[in-house]
């Protein structure tokens, strides 16, 4: 037994020989430190969400210790949502965020930088143009639509471009990591996904995403509905569902939205529109309140008094079936449920309900 003991020791003292340490120091503005107070910072593994050091602010510094056993790896320092390697030796965060020290982090530093200095430029841009009184107001409208699509396109080519050059590395994961936030849409998440390494696709982000993709896949127009139930769904308490409304010979424009959301009660006016203009034996709208509190919800239809139905305390179960990760979001079911349109908002809504009724 004792034998077993010393080996047990000496393979222990092996791992800490061969284990490689990682020093993150660094330091954030003042306005962060007042944002943070005395809460933790925590570094991260992004892959697993693993808690690996945490601290406070001391003096506006803070400083991280990591023993690596298990290679490179992508990391996120949460409370502040920066984005790191883990990668022997010391890295130093500066207050303005520029990464130092070891060769993944600078690389991944000077790709932050670039982006940064083209966000500038295309922000200096979009304000000469909005501020320009020698255009017309069409003129203005073009202007910025091109450098609107110039930004995405930038934005897209160059996270591809850094995702391709960094497929073994975790520099990979924190490319896509980062652009993710703008992958809306299937086909925009078809064009990175097939880049995406084996280890990226085991980030639990990544998985989510990966996931909520295939739900607007299968929810995409052209597609039968998804049906989901809502128990209390109505606002006398009874159980709900879509397939309530849904599927039942009309042309059914479903609003998913929140008490809270000022977007979402801004496109009540259109949706009154659309009620008063073509509600009737073929048309009819239905709201469903998600991501929000019963008595806030019900408190706002007191103020709205909408004309339609509604389900309520919905919370993320029509989110997690449609695939949306953002409110509101209007959708168009034809008569017998299969998918019309999605994302549809103010004048353009209108004018594509009209279209479809009128054929």
């Amino acid at each position: 037994m004792r034998r077993i003991l010393l080996l047990l020791g000496f393979l222990l003292d092996l791992s800490f020989m061969y284990a490689q340490v990682m020093e993150v120091s660094g330091r954030v503005r003042e306005q962060v430190r007042e944002q943070v107070g005395d809460s933790y910072l925590f570094l991260n593994d992004l892959t697993t969400g693993q808690k690996l050091d945490s601290c406070q602010l001391e003096n506006n510094a803070f400083s991280f210790r990591v023993v690596l056993r298990e290679g490179l790896k992508p990391l996120t320092v949460s409370t502040l949502g920066m984005f790191l390697v883990a990668e022997p030796g010391k890295v130093t965060i500066d207050s303005d965020g520029t990464l130092s020290g070891t060769q993944l982090n600078e690389r991944w530093n000077q790709y932050l930088q670039r982006i940064a200095s083209f966000v500038r430029r295309y922000k200096s841009q979009s304000k000469e143009a909005q501020n320009d009184l020698s255009l017309s107001k069409e003129q203005k409208a073009g202007l910025l639509k091109s450098l609107d699509e110039e930004y995405d396109a930038s934005l897209r080519s160059r996270a591809l471009n850094m995702m391709r050059e960094n497929y073994f590395n975790p520099l990979n994961t924190l490319a896509f990591v980062e652009y993710s936030s703008r992958i809306r849409e299937v086909n925009r998440y078809d064009l990175f996904y097939p880049l995406t390494s084996v280890e990226t696709r085991k980030c639990k982000s990544v998985k989510a995403l990966s996931e909520r993709m295939e739900q607007l896949r299968k929810t995409s127009p052209g597609n039968l509905f998804t049906d989901f139930m809502v128990p209390s769904g109505n606002v006398d308490g009874t159980s709900a569902r879509l397939s309530d409304y849904v599927g039942k010979g009309k042309y059914i424009l479903v609003d998913f939205w929140a008490s809270w959301c000022v977007p979402c009660r801004n496109e009540s006016s259109y949706l009154r529109r659309a009620y008063k203009d073509f509600s009737g034996e073929q048309f009819d709208i239905l709201s469903v309140a998600t991501w929000d509190k019963r008595a806030d919800t019900l408190k706002a239809l007191e103020e709205e008094k909408f004309p339609w139905p509604q389900i309520v305390d919905a919370q993320d179960i029509p989110s997690t079936v449609y695939g949306f990760n953002g409110i509101p979001q209007i959708i168009l079911f034809s008569p017998d449920g299969t998918i019309v349109a999605r994302n549809l908002r103010g004048e353009a809504m209108l004018k594509r309900v009209q279209e479809i009724l009128e054929k």
